[in-house]
């Protein structure tokens, strides 16, 4: 993914039967694509149902969007095409951990202290 970042798109909610040549086929009747990566699973190896899609350009990006946005992929799954959020720096990751878990650590799964076990 070294081109520019307005080009990369995230595919969601694909058929876990789907292949990388597959996601490459369909989104290259929409424009050329310049790479494709299906996240996967470490132990299994399986793919996780999402993709991230980089076209050549722009308008070949909003092309994929506008064709392939709630279309059934090659097995039926309609698939959720959008652009893909630019990658957050090690240091807002960081952040947004603190964040939630400063959120999270207070509340109390019981309403009243009498249901606890």
């Amino acid at each position: 993914f070294e081109t520019d970042p307005k080009c990369r798109l995230y595919v969601g909610y694909l058929s876990f039967r789907v292949s990388e040549d597959d996601v490459k086929d369909m989104f290259g009747t929409s424009g050329t694509v310049t790479d494709v990566y299906l996240p996967r699973i470490y132990k299994t190896n399986k793919h996780k149902g999402f993709a991230f899609v980089e076209m050549a350009s722009f308008t070949d990006a909003q092309n994929a969007i506008s064709q392939l946005h709630e279309k059934p992929d090659l097995y039926g799954r309609n698939m959720i095409v959008r652009f893909a959020d630019l990658r957050r720096t090690k240091e807002e990751q960081i952040e947004r951990r603190k964040n939630f878990y400063n959120r999270n650590k207070n509340r109390n799964r019981f309403t009243n202290s009498d249901e606890q076990y």
